[in-house]
Parts: C-alpha cells; sequence; structure tokens
C-alpha cells in the first residue's frame, strides 16, 4: 500500500483545519438571566484551551438553565491558595452555588466546608475522586473524566490491535500526577483480563523533565531490543508530553518492526504520528462536556435535588478510521467556536460513550 499520497493529504486537511479556525471570541454572559436567576461561582483551574472549553460549555448550560456565573480563574488546578482565596471572594459576593476545580480536595476542605456551613452548594469539576472522601454533608458531587475507566479502554483498545497477545510496555509519568496515575492503574488492571499479553515496565517513571524522560525511554527501548527489532508489541503512555518525546525515539532506534502505540493527548505531533502510522489510538478529554455537566448538576442541587456523587465527562478514542471525522478534529482544535459548538451538540456513537451513557 502507498501511504504517501495519503500521510501528505492528511497532513493538508490537519493544517487547513488548524490555521483556518478562527479564535473563540470572550464569552457572553446570557441575556435571558434576570435579578431572580440564581448565581453560581466558577473557580476554573487555569486558562488553557482546556479551560477555554469548559468554560464554553458551562456558559452554554448556564444560558439553557438561566443560571447566572460568575467565572474566576487561577493560574492552575494545583494553586490551593488562590483557590482558597477565590472561594472566599465569591462567598462576599453570596453565590447560592460555587464549582471548583481542584486537583485535591483535601488541601482545600476547611474552606469548602466554611461556605458549606453559609448553605452554599458545593461541586468539584476535573477533581481526581480518590481525592474526594466521604463528606458528612449531601452537597459534594464531582464531574470529572473516570481516569481508571479511561486507562481500562485504552487497555481494551491496545488488546484488540494485538489480537490479545504479546508484550507490552507502559510507560509511566509521576506519581504526583493523579490523573496519570488513576490511568495507569486503570490500563494495568484491564490489561490483566488478557492473559497472552505480559506488560513490563511496571515501574518505569519518567518524570517531568524531558531530557531525563527522552534518555530513559531510550535505554528502555534499548533494554526490550535485540538485533535491532524490539522485543515489544504494544506500548502505552499517558501522559501527552511523554507520548511526543516517544515518537522521535521509535523512529530513531530504527526498530524494524511495528510497536502498536496507545497514548493520551491531543498535540499535533501525535496526529502526524497517527498519519505516519506511528500511533494508532489517541485518548481524548471532552472538556466542553464537562463544563456542560458541572453547570447542569450544579442546577439540580439548586433546585434541592439529589444528585450522583459523580459525573463522568467520558474520553473519545480517536484512530486512523475517525480522525477525520468533525467530532474528532473538533477535540484536536478546541479552541474554535465552531469546534466547541460540535462538541456539544454532537455525541459519537462509539463504545466509549455508550458506557458513559448507561454508567449515568
Amino acid at each position: 500500500m502507498n501511504r504517501i499520497p495519503f500521510l501528505v493529504a492528511g497532513v493538508f486537511v490537519i493544517i487547513c483545519f488548524f490555521t483556518s479556525s478562527c479564535d473563540l471570541p470572550p464569552p457572553q454572559q446570557s441575556g435571558k438571566t434576570t435579578e431572580n436567576s440564581p448565581v453560581a461561582g466558577v473557580v476554573a483551574g487555569g486558562t488553557t484551551s482546556f479551560w477555554k472549553a469548559a468554560e464554553y460549555g458551562a456558559r452554554h448550560a448556564a444560558e439553557k438553565n438561566d443560571l447566572h456565573l460568575v467565572w474566576q480563574e487561577t493560574s492552575q488546578p494545583d494553586d490551593f491558595d488562590q483557590q482558597v482565596a477565590a472561594i472566599r471572594n465569591l462567598a462576599t459576593r453570596r453565590v447560592q452555588g460555587m464549582i471548583i476545580a481542584t486537583q485535591n480536595e483535601l488541601m482545600i476542605r476547611d474552606a469548602l466546608q466554611r461556605v458549606e456551613k453559609q448553605g452554599i452548594r458545593v461541586l468539584l469539576l476535573d477533581c481526581p475522586p480518590v481525592t474526594c472522601t466521604k463528606n458528612t454533608s449531601n452537597q459534594f458531587s464531582v464531574v470529572a473524566t473516570d481516569q481508571f475507566r479511561a486507562g481500562q479502554l485504552a487497555a481494551d483498545e491496545l488488546a484488540g490491535l494485538l489480537q490479545e497477545k504479546g508484550q507490552v510496555a507502559i510507560i509511566r509519568y509521576s506519581p504526583a500526577s493523579s490523573k496519570t496515575e488513576n490511568r495507569e492503574k486503570g490500563f494495568l488492571s484491564q490489561i490483566q483480563s488478557y492473559p497472552e499479553i505480559v506488560v513490563v515496565g511496571h515501574d518505569l517513571y519518567t518524570g517531568t523533565d524531558s531530557r531525563v524522560a527522552r534518555d530513559k525511554m531510550t535505554n528502555f527501548l534499548r533494554l526490550y531490543s535485540k538485533n535491532g527489532i524490539s522485543q515489544l508489541d504494544g506500548l502505552f503512555i499517558s501522559h501527552e508530553s511523554i507520548a511526543c518525546e516517544m515518537l522521535p525515539l521509535i523512529e530513531q532506534e530504527k526498530l524494524d518492526k511495528k510497536i502498536h502505540f496507545v497514548a493520551f493527548g491531543s498535540d499535533p505531533r501525535l496526529v502526524t504520528g497517527m498519519l505516519s502510522y506511528l500511533v494508532d489510538a489517541l485518548f481524548v478529554e471532552q472538556p466542553a462536556r464537562m463544563g456542560q455537566l458541572a453547570i447542569d448538576a450544579m442546577t439540580e442541587m439548586l433546585r434541592g435535588k439529589t444528585i450522583a456523587p459523580f459525573h463522568d465527562s467520558g474520553v473519545h478514542c480517536i484512530t486512523i478510521d475517525n480522525l477525520f471525522s468533525p467530532y474528532s478534529l473538533a477535540l484536536l482544535h478546541s479552541d474554535a467556536e465552531n469546534s466547541l459548538e460540535m462538541m456539544l451538540n454532537e455525541f459519537p456513537d462509539n463504545i466509549i460513550n455508550k458506557n458513559h451513557v448507561e454508567n449515568q
């Protein structure tokens, strides 16, 4: 099969999509809200395209639910001092509910408990479920990607590519990263259900330094290579930046064998890797849907209804077969208004999202 024309055409389409999309305009507050509209404060975890997409989904849902939003941003989802300051500020503005993006609920629990005592409803956004321990009140709920479940789905995808047999490497990121840890734990849990798949590299953490990560992965690839032929049949990487660092290493080591590669992330380098048949599947979070679900859940809470303790916003699996679908392209370029509308109005009929719907 001659892959060059397909590769060139694919790169052209991706470049056109990425360069022609307009930037998302500043979000406007819904004109439907009135002085009697319920008020909810949102403390977002940053200013990245992920959070801009989450804000778009939240404001879209707020307009539908006649809810007034007060949106505040912190520099990072792990800047707990900023989060506490934002919570206090929102409390003085007499909001009825708060949606807080945090990487560890325990670090801001005192502040959350204080506002709960004031009768303010609290919902956590993009928060690892493992940190959200049981609370004496019924006011806490979490809207996030179920990272453990996402890791399980990645294991199923890789097992399918391998026809359920072979040697697989898991390249881990950092124990301090709760998102990737949960993905890795989910992957390891699920891959054990395939008795003819052997997993190596359980304890290989690359860390956050890209140079150190490259050195560790280079040595790892050479350890499992004999006479230029890799002993590995599959790779799983839970972090986008590390997956990007792996791509040139696979080519650099000139491994005379196809290694099936599954990763998390939407970086253009990974998309190019898919067009070059180096990457088989990419798992991508859905921030616009996350923001939408958070507002829908908060609206129910403000109406006095009991809601589920956890709401999974789901992941989408991108492969070469659906790479050029409108929904996949929207997720790959989530800072364009037309992309965000697509993410909210279209929900692809695939196994990942079917599982999400069934679990709601």
